[in-house]
């Protein structure tokens, strides 16, 4: 039947669409115009507007010229992230909500870990113990961001953890957009000292939990290292 003739829906033709590109290679050439109206069997208008949603999913990319046409692509998690922190500063999304939430997944993900009695796991903590040693009594809050961060995404990635992984980016990023100051600018304040004290020993307990396999107790501690961090943030 005749692409013209073949009465889709654009839903319809960005549901096929998107199953296209998913199902091929990331920058795989997928043809011009006219052979994507063949494959998905719907007319040029159609075909227009099914690319413009794959196109602002990340998924297509066109190229004009005469080497252009339609290619798959895949969007990296910072076009999520920022995708999605935008249209959370619409909502007016409380940036300390999304704290709490950034918590209770990071304290999941701990829970998580204490059963996984795997090699690499214990280097893992191995490589946090020595690194947390190393920090200075007086490490700014930014050194102390840097090393949560490295710590979480090795482990995100030991426990095949992506999509929380995700979502726990997504609600720290916007909440450190909606950072009326930033912490970082109170790191001479003697309260700062205090919480970098009481963060390194909550994290230090986490860290001993995780490699012995005690879930209660790197629950525990992993909820405190957190409350640290959110009081060092937002003053509560």
């Amino acid at each position: 039947m005749p692409a013209s003739n073949h009465r889709s829906n654009v839903p319809e033709v960005v549901s096929r669409l998107r199953a296209v590109t998913l199902a091929r290679a990331n920058d795989e050439f997928l043809g011009n115009e006219e052979a994507l109206e063949r494959l998905l069997g719907a007319s040029k208008p159609t075909v227009r507007q099914a690319a413009r949603v794959l196109e602002r999913e990340g998924l297509l990319r066109v190229r004009r010229g005469n080497n252009g046409g339609y290619f798959c692509a895949r969007p990296d998690a910072s076009f999520i992230e920022a995708t999605v922190a935008s249209y959370l500063e619409v909502l007016q999304a409380s940036p300390e909500d999304l704290t709490h939430v950034a918590t209770a997944l990071w304290v999941e993900t701990v829970r998580k870990a204490t059963a996984l009695r795997d090699e690499r796991l214990l280097k893992l903590v191995a490589r946090g113990q020595r690194a947390l040693e190393r920090l200075p009594r007086d490490a700014s809050f930014s050194a102390i961001q840097k090393f949560e961060h490295k710590i979480r995404a090795e482990l995100f990635t030991l426990l095949e953890s992506p999509y929380v992984e995700l979502i726990f980016n997504i609600n720290a990023n916007f909440a450190r957009r909606r950072f009326a100051t930033s912490p970082a600018g109170e790191d001479d304040a003697s309260s700062h000292a205090l919480f970098v004290e009481a963060w390194r020993r909550a994290t230090r307990l986490e860290l001993d939990a995780i490699a012995a396999g005690d879930e209660q107790i790197a629950v525990l501690a992993a909820n405190r290292a957190r409350a640290e961090m959110h009081r060092r943030i937002w003053g509560k």
